[in-house]
């Protein structure tokens, strides 16, 4: 049984080029990963920039436009289809000029999105947009000057292309533009969106949640009280040590996840949208794991299965709809 943590369960279905940051060259990784079949991509051409998705699960996505000489450089970057990623661009990163610029985009309402799902083999052209290229041309639309936009660009208005136009994530044939039910770009009322939690556009990772100037990516004390996230149990403890606090951590459980296949999801996640089928509050922890400690209750020998699962399918065995209820229920 392959045992792997969850942050490392997809893989990097396209591999990042050096940096261009507005020049330089780019190379091709040595270290390619084949990419699963059920994907989609997204494209188009940026000043100079590094690329994130940021999936719903807590994995990221990443690559680099390739530099070809021009004030458009290339980008194109495969993601597993059904899961919503928001979409973060940055200039010059790493640098004392880096811009972090989150990705929006409109629905038929009006409203600005920046959750994108697509079925596999869709391709979605952004064209291209125009991000700042220093902190000074951010500046108005940077208040607080911790290089983050303080709200997504919209594409709709930079002149790139609305992904929802070219996307039907629930295919019923209605583009996610104006379609109102499928649920897939927007979390329904009461959904928490794990990577946005205050719904503000900007992923939770890029905010600067106690206004000190350091984005909570980097910031190892969000809530400023003192102690360090790592320590602050009370708080915003760090239960997967990974280095990011509960609060902002799309994968703030200990999880402990099953991938026999290795096609990218839990093997008890069916529908593929980087969650267990029995998580209904989607909090990444079945939901009979009222211990929270990553396994079903009734996994004594804590191998991510329950005890009474003999044929190892993820599901009870007398759960023949796999609905994560025994049938006698």
């Amino acid at each position: 049984m392959n045992l792997i943590k969850i942050t490392t369960l997809l893989p990097l279905l396209v591999i990042g080029l050096t940096a261009c940051n507005g020049g330089g060259s780019s190379s091709p990784s040595n270290n390619a990963v084949a990419a699963p079949a059920a994907t989609g991509r997204i494209s188009g051409t940026v000043p100079g920039t590094v690329i994130e998705a940021y999936a719903d699960n807590g994995q990221k996505y990443t690559v680099n436009s390739t530099n070809n000489g021009t004030a458009r450089h290339p980008f194109s970057l495969d993601l597993p289809s059904g899961m919503g990623y928001r979409l973060v661009m940055i200039t010059n990163e790493g640098t004392a000029d880096e811009v972090v610029t989150p990705i929006g985009f409109l629905d038929s309402t009006g409203a600005t999105q920046t959750r994108l799902q697509f079925q596999p083999g869709v391709v979605v052209d952004l064209g291209n947009i125009p991000l700042a290229m220093s902190r000074n041309a951010a500046a108005a639309d940077d208040l607080n000057n911790d290089g983050v936009l303080d709200a997504p660009l919209v594409l709709d208005h930079a002149g790139a292309n609305n992904p929802l136009t070219k996307t039907d994530a629930d295919g019923d044939g209605v583009m996610d533009y104006s379609d109102q039910d499928h649920g897939s770009y927007a979390y329904a009322n009461g959904i928490n969106d794990p990577q946005d939690t205050d719904h503000d556009g900007v992923p939770n990772l890029y905010e600067d949640s106690d206004n000190d100037g350091q984005i909570n990516k980097v910031d190892t004390d969000i809530d400023g009280d003192g102690v360090l996230n790592a320590d602050d149990t009370d708080s915003n403890g760090d239960s997967d040590h990974d280095g990011l606090p509960n609060v902002i951590d799309a994968d703030s459980a200990t999880r402990i996840a099953f991938d026999n296949n290795r096609d990218g999801y839990l093997d008890d996640d069916l529908n593929h949208d980087g969650f267990h089928d029995d998580d209904s509050n989607r909090d990444g922890l079945h939901d009979d794991d009222l211990n929270k400690d990553g396994y079903h209750d009734d996994d004594g020998n804590r191998d991510g299965l329950h005890d009474d699962d003999v044929n190892k399918d993820g599901f009870h065995d007398d759960d023949l709809n796999h609905d994560g209820e025994h049938d006698n229920h």
